[in-house]
């Protein structure tokens, strides 16, 4: 990966919803060091964050899954609880999360369903 571990960045101008399913398909394969797995996750919270597209959601979790990067962590649980993709599972995994603010987040959704 290395320098293409920012290639997603090309999608922030020139994303259709037809490539969430493409997206989403390159990155579950990929086993990324610490370093690959922030970029992806970043670039992949914010092309959620300015497209705003339900397709999205899958490449969100796998972000979720891999990035050690907390404030990427939150960004990506709040992208998908905007797209209502935020399902009990992942609810249930955040309550656990290893920072405070997901933890929150994921408290504070609870108690409102």
């Amino acid at each position: 990966m290395g320098a293409d571990s920012e290639a997603l960045d090309l999608f922030l101008n020139n994303y259709a919803s037809d490539d969430a399913h493409l997206i989403a398909q390159a990155l579950v394969p990929l086993n990324p060091n610490r370093e690959d797995a922030h970029s992806l996750g970043f670039s992949v919270a914010e092309l959620a964050e300015q497209k705003r597209d339900v397709e999205l959601a899958s490449a969100l979790k796998w972000a979720y899954e891999n990035t050690p990067c907390a404030i990427c962590r939150c960004r990506v649980v709040e992208q998908l609880a905007i797209l209502q993709q935020l399902d009990d599972a992942l609810l249930y995994e955040c309550e656990f999360d290893a920072e405070e603010c997901i933890r929150a987040f994921a408290k504070k959704q609870r108690e409102a369903a």
